[in-house]
């Protein structure tokens, strides 16, 4: 596989609320049975897209991978192909290379309970900076495909007719509450501790967004 499918598979990855690592070469001095830039990703399943050379190094950096995985750290590895010899393999390498292990996390998932006009200004900028956004009102000229057309889903509908997908918060989720009532929001709140979800911000009617000082 070239890179252009190591970078639709992260896309892919992403989009499925997965994780993952990817290896990159970005240093290297001398003969090695790869080249600078080479990629390999490493889905959360253990299984790869990619090569960065095979062999003890591309065990050592699958190995590392998982523990970037886990940890969300990045880590730069350093080979040495000369001095070590648990990487003599009798090919003709000996040069020295660094990789570059990176996380790659799920998009943040932002979601709006209530589809005014705060909430629709912050599904843009939320879509702007990456976020997948769910939004939930029950007044069907507000929740829309139309005025969310980016969004992951649209519920036209009171929460309560659709508690099983609301249930499916993925744990590591990003989550803003935003109401159209001022009851909705002490409701959202509590239907979100319900289910064991972490509630980082919550935005009321007529409050300044996401409680940034706006001046």
């Amino acid at each position: 596989m070239g890179l252009v499918d190591v970078y639709e598979e992260i896309v892919r990855l992403r989009q499925e609320g997965r994780r993952g690592a990817l290896a990159t070469i970005v240093n290297v001095r001398g003969s090695i049975p790869s080249f600078e830039t080479a990629k390999m990703l490493v889905r959360d399943d253990g299984s790869i897209v990619g090569t960065i050379g095979g062999g003890c190094v591309e065990a050592e950096v699958w190995q590392a991978a998982k523990d970037v995985m886990a940890s969300e750290k990045p880590r730069t590895l350093k080979f040495d192909l000369n001095n070590d010899p648990k990487y003599d393999t009798g090919l003709v390498c000996g040069g020295t290379l660094e990789v570059f292990v990176e996380p790659v996390a799920p998009a943040p998932h932002l979601y709006l309970f209530g589809a005014g006009h705060v909430a629709h200004s912050l599904y843009k900028v939320a879509r702007l900076a990456g976020f997948d956004v769910t939004v939930t009102d029950d007044r069907e000229s507000y929740a829309s495909r139309e005025r969310f057309p980016e969004a992951r889903d649209v519920y036209a509908e009171h929460r309560e007719h659709h508690e099983p997908e609301v249930a499916g918060l993925v744990e590591e989720a990003e989550l803003e509450v935003h109401a159209h009532h001022p009851g909705e929001d002490d409701r959202g709140q509590q239907h979100c501790r319900e289910d064991g979800e972490r509630l980082h911000d919550v935005v009321r009617s007529l409050a300044q967004p996401a409680e940034v000082d706006i001046g």
